[in-house]
């Protein structure tokens, strides 16, 4: 649970990464790039506690493009494949800005996705 999650973060000198929001449904309507407000979801993990290790891991080896910015673990239930929680970043209102992030990420070989 969250709650036992954020404890045991505190216990290990962690900040809370946010759970956040239930994945969207399929009658959501999906937006186009160019109408932001959009995040990049960075990785993928098992558990709340491993999203704010993973999360840590990522601000300290970039700390020049992530530094700022903070983290949700976002759940996301993929049935038969399992429960997962998808490290999300930002809030961009241009997605110009996010697109332009996520290369700069990638050139340093982290993979990242917008997502809307």
């Amino acid at each position: 649970p969250p709650a036992r999650a954020s404890a045991a973060a505190a216990e290990h000198g962690l900040p809370a990464v946010r759970a956040s929001r239930p994945e969207p449904t399929a009658a959501a309507v999906p937006r186009s790039v160019e109408s932001g407000p959009v995040r990049l979801q960075l990785a993928s993990v098992r558990s709340v506690d491993a999203a704010r290790i993973e999360w840590q891991r990522l601000k300290r080896d970039y700390p020049d493009l992530l530094g700022p910015l903070s983290a949700d673990a976002v759940r996301a239930d993929l049935g038969d494949r399992g429960v997962f929680y998808r490290i999300e970043v930002g809030s961009f209102a241009r997605p110009g800005a996010a697109e332009r992030l996520c290369r700069q990420l990638r050139q340093r070989h982290l993979e990242c996705s917008i997502v809307r």
